[in-house]
């Protein structure tokens, strides 16, 4: 409900160039406090921002997060490119339905918080890159029980897809020629252990014939070995 009354309300407002929040809007983030989880009038002025976002949205600032945290009031409102890997996300509850909260860690180990506006296809374990307004810090216990200062963006969930798309065909690109290596080799080898199959399969025969041509002239062989062979020779030519 949040959502589709603050999407009205962005319908109607004045158009603005790419990036840059409203007047309304800066001034709803001087009300922003640092440290506290409390999500009041800044918050709702991004998410209100995200909502008329689009796939061509781009990053401002390709800083840090720790000049970030240096002094977080200069870097309100601002959009970010970030990267890292979404450790753990649920969804948040009245009255801010519709949007999902993420954590994600980046390629340095920072942890970081993302507000996703709208329902989008991330996943734990999935690895992204997206453009994202920063909100504020806020003060939470980690699993070893020390609060820390993370700093927290609000994005929306229609870049999220672009992004995750574009990793999925990068890795279908590198798959495929494995796979066609792969089954080539499967391939060959399976054809050769089937000749050497037929080769040991006729050795055996072969051999299992003469031993039973052996077995059946014993008693008619010289007891002598030399006379013996003599006379299997003389047999094997007769038989031919």
């Amino acid at each position: 409900m949040f959502i589709l009354q603050t999407l009205l309300l962005c319908l109607i407002s004045p158009s603005l160039e790419e990036g840059q929040l409203g007047v309304g809007a800066m001034e709803r983030l001087q009300t922003v406090v640092d440290g506290s989880d409390f999500l009041g009038e800044g918050f709702a002025a991004l998410v209100e921002d995200a909502l008329v976002w689009d796939d061509t949205i781009s990053a401002e600032h390709a800083l840090g997060l720790d000049w970030i945290m240096e002094n977080p009031s200069r870097a309100r409102g601002r959009v970010f490119s970030l990267e890292g890997v979404a450790e753990q996300g649920n969804r948040l509850k009245e009255p801010w339905g519709g949007i999902e909260e993420w954590f994600i860690r980046n390629s340095k180990g920072t942890l970081f918080c993302l507000y996703v506006v709208g329902e989008s296809q991330l996943q734990q374990g999935m690895r992204l890159q997206v453009p994202a307004r920063f909100y504020k810090t806020i003060e939470m216990e980690g699993r070893d029980k020390r609060f820390r200062m993370y700093p927290t963006f609000v994005t929306s969930s229609i870049v999220i897809p672009t992004f995750a798309a574009s990793s999925e065909s990068s890795l279908l690109f590198i798959l495929l020629p494995i796979v066609a290596i792969g089954s080539v080799v499967v391939f060959i080898l399976s054809r050769l252990g089937t000749n050497k199959k037929n080769q040991k399969q006729k050795i055996t025969i072969q051999t299992e014939e003469v031993l039973s041509a052996a077995n059946g002239n014993a008693g008619d062989l010289p007891e002598d070995a030399s006379q013996a062979l003599a006379a299997m020779h003389q047999q094997s030519e007769g038989d031919r």
